[in-house]
């Protein structure tokens, strides 16, 4: 049995938080939120609409500088990053 998927049909279904953001052309812009995907906001408790088009800084709140860091960086060097969150409830 042979079932073809899309992209999207396995972005919207993974159980990790997708975050993409729009990369700043201009040194010190900051990134907007694109899209994330659903397992984001079942975590967050934030609605798609709530976050898309946001400030990436929204982000700032869910764990610490260390993270914050590496994520800064990514999107700095334009390169996909990995890791782990928490909010900080």
């Amino acid at each position: 049995m042979s079932k073809e998927f899309s992209f999207k049909d396995i972005v919207e279904s993974a159980h990790e938080l997708i975050i993409v953001t729009e990369i700043g052309e201009e040194e010190g812009t900051e990134q907007k939120i694109v899209y994330v995907n659903p397992a984001f906001t079942e975590i967050t408790g934030f609605r798609f609409d709530e976050v898309v088009g946001q400030k990436a800084r929204l982000l700032d709140q869910f764990d610490d500088e260390n993270v914050r860091r590496k994520v800064s960086a990514a999107i700095k060097h334009k390169e996909p990053i990995q890791t782990t969150i928490k909010t900080l409830s």
